[in-house]
C-alpha cells in the first residue's frame, strides 16, 4: 500500500507538469504577439522624433535653396551687368571652366523653361531673376563678336534654349532681357 500512495504523488507531480508545458505552449503566441506589439510601440515613440528630424531638414534644404538662388540671381545680375565690356567677355571665355559654365547655364534654362509650361508666371521671383540674367549675361556675350563664335559652336542648345525662353515672353514682359 506504501508504493502505491508514493506513485500517486509521482504521477500528480508529471500530470502538473505536462498541464505546466501545455500552459506556457499555449502562452507562447501570446508572448510573441506582446513583443510585436512592444516593439510597434516603441517604433511608435520614435515617430515624432523622426518627423521633427524630418522636417528640420526640409526647412534647412529649403532655406539653403533660398540662399542660392538668391546669391545665384545677384551674381547673374553682376555678370549681366559686365558681360557689356570685350575684355570681361574674353576673360570670361578665357577661362578653363567656360565650357562647362555655359553647359550649366544651358541645362538650368531647359529646366526653367520645362517648367514655365508655356507662361511666365511671377517675374520679380528669384528664380525667374536668376535665370533671366543668366539669359541677358549669354545675350551680351553672344553680341560680342568672340563670344558670339564661341556660344554658336559649342553652345547652340543654350541659344536655342534662349529663344525658347524669349518666345515665352509676353509684349511687354522683361524688356531688359529683350533688348
Amino acid at each position: 500500500m506504501k508504493d502505491c500512495r508514493e506513485k500517486k504523488p509521482h504521477k500528480n507531480l508529471e500530470r502538473k507538469e505536462q498541464e505546466l508545458e501545455q500552459l506556457r505552449m499555449d502562452c507562447e503566441p501570446f508572448k510573441a504577439r506582446l513583443e510585436s506589439v512592444q516593439e510597434d510601440s516603441v517604433r511608435e515613440k520614435d515617430k515624432p522624433a523622426l518627423r521633427q528630424q524630418w522636417n528640420e531638414a526640409k526647412q534647412q534644404l529649403l532655406q539653403q535653396t533660398e540662399c542660392c538662388t538668391e546669391m545665384g540671381a545677384a551674381a547673374c545680375t553682376i555678370l549681366w551687368g559686365v558681360s557689356s565690356s570685350e575684355e570681361v567677355v574674353k576673360a570670361i571665355l578665357g577661362r578653363d571652366k567656360a565650357l562647362k559654365f555655359f553647359n550649366i547655364i544651358g541645362q538650368t534654362m531647359q529646366s526653367f523653361v520645362k517648367y514655365l509650361d508655356g507662361v511666365v508666371k511671377e517675374l520679380d521671383s528669384d528664380e525667374n531673376q536668376f535665370v533671366f540674367a543668366l539669359a541677358g549675361m549669354v545675350t551680351k556675350v553672344a553680341a560680342i563678336a568672340c563670344g558670339g563664335e564661341f556660344l554658336v559652336t559649342s553652345s547652340r542648345v543654350l541659344l536655342n534654349t534662349i529663344l525658347q525662353l524669349l518666345g515665352h515672353l509676353r509684349p511687354g514682359q522683361c524688356t531688359r532681357l529683350k533688348v
